[in-house]
């Protein structure tokens, strides 16, 4: 770990001069959202799984707006298919 390597603690990375979320989190947040698109959630878990979904794309975008970006412009797509329970949430997230 030298002096210009990026650091990972808890779950943040320190890079040369941001905090960024690590890649691979990213990663399964992106696929989260593409498991809602095609129906790979089943419907008895689909509740429990958009409240996790939003939790970690409201980490994101606490650690890093840059890296939510992205994520929110996908995630605007797949919103009709998250339950109307949940969806305001998700569209306060989407506006912010």
């Amino acid at each position: 770990m030298g002096p210009k390597d990026s650091k990972t603690l808890t779950g943040t990375r320190f890079g040369n001069t941001t905090v960024r979320v690590p890649a691979p989190y990213r990663s399964q947040v992106r696929a989260g959202i593409h498991n809602l698109e095609v129906g790979k959630v089943e419907s008895q878990e689909l509740g429990i799984y958009a409240e996790q979904l939003l939790g970690r794309l409201l980490y994101i975008n606490q650690v890093c707006p840059q890296d939510a970006r992205p994520l929110r412009i996908k995630l605007s797509k797949a919103l009709p298919l998250i339950p109307p329970a949940y969806r305001e949430g998700f569209q306060a997230f989407i506006q912010s």
